[in-house]
């Protein structure tokens, strides 16, 4: 785990000296930091369980937004499937300078992803399952 806190700290780093030589708007920095989170996640994503990708990417968000999670509301979200098991997501609402973003964390096919999502379609997900 040390290695990997290190390697991200270098990324971050690494990311924020890349930035600061291009000029870009705070919206489009805060979203560009997503990106580098989501990126970030599909590399070394391996996760199958929901607790280990969740772990994974809220580790990630906290390093990247140390100073900024009040952007953010994590809502935890879940639905009774028939065979009585549960599907988890977790959607992140952005709001940031009045503009908004969702991003969700759900599992496709064997492994979870995160990438963004339309607005309507993260209201629709916050209507139709149920917040832990």
């Amino acid at each position: 785990m040390k290695y990997f806190d290190d390697k991200l700290k270098h990324l971050i780093a690494e990311f924020k000296s890349e930035d600061s030589n291009k000029k870009i708007s705070e919206v489009d920095y805060l979203l560009a930091k997503l990106y580098r989170v989501k990126e970030l996640f599909d590399e070394i994503n391996v996760f199958r369980e929901y607790s280990n990708a969740i772990f994974c990417v809220n580790h990630l968000l906290d390093e990247f937004f140390k100073d900024s999670s009040n952007y953010f509301k994590r809502n935890k979200l879940y639905e009774l499937l028939p065979n009585s098991d549960c599907s988890f997501r977790n959607l992140l609402d952005v709001t940031f300078k009045e503009e908004q973003f969702n991003f969700i964390l759900e599992k496709i096919n064997v492994q979870y992803e995160f990438y963004e999502i339309p607005l309507s379609e993260g209201e629709y997900y916050k209507k139709e399952f149920t917040k832990r």
